[in-house]
């Protein structure tokens, strides 16, 4: 099988962005949807802490569909993995 053409973009909002929680983001969205999407698709992320509120939210698009899932904990790391 054809691996999909994925494009993910990750943006931080009030917090310093760092390479490490960029790469871990993408590496993470990138192997999920490759399980799900067998064309092209683009992920946009966007990494967010708000008081206590760590919060990791992607928006994906694929053939003219979006789909937006957004996950809360108190650590980015987590709210990523539960995306």
């Amino acid at each position: 099988t054809e691996n999909a053409d994925i494009n993910v973009k990750v943006t931080f909002r009030h917090t310093e962005p760092t390479d490490a929680l960029k790469n871990y983001a993408i590496e993470k969205i990138t192997n999920c949807l490759q399980k799900f999407v067998t064309n092209s698709a683009e992920a946009r992320v966007v990494l967010e802490i708000e008081k206590r509120d760590h919060s990791a939210e992607v928006v994906l698009q694929s053939k003219g569909q979006a789909i937006v899932l957004k996950s809360t904990t108190d650590h980015l790391y987590s709210a990523i993995d539960k995306l």
